[in-house]
């Protein structure tokens, strides 16, 4: 008698074992196609990001809004207001980054 009732706890413990298993696999399975299908939207929406982010449809944008491309000679005309900013520096020391102009000092001249 004792021997079936050990028997039967045994077997009830490896079955329940067994359905444990099975169920973190069927798991398991269930959240690969889930990442599978999150990684593929994230590479859509990168490639979505890249296409957005094109030089030529950018230079495209801003020409349909009326932006035009600053040449060295506009730079000289371009007036920066420089109040208000809490420097380190005096205003002759202070530096401005030109787009594809590294950068200039005040009082120099772009080449």
């Amino acid at each position: 008698m004792l021997l079936i009732f050990l028997g039967t706890i045994v077997t009830s413990f490896y079955l329940w074992g067994k359905v444990q298993i099975d169920f973190v696999l069927r798991e398991n399975d269930r959240l690969n196609l889930k990442r599978q299908t999150v990684q593929r939207e994230l590479d859509d929406l990168r490639a979505q990001v890249n296409a957005l982010k094109r030089y030529e449809r950018i230079v495209d944008l801003a020409k349909k809004r009326g932006m035009v491309p600053v040449t060295t000679s506009n730079l000289d005309q371009l007036s920066v207001d420089m109040k208000g900013l809490k420097t380190h520096s005096s205003e002759k020391e202070l530096s401005l980054r030109y787009a594809g102009m590294g950068l200039m000092s005040t009082g120099q001249k772009s080449k």
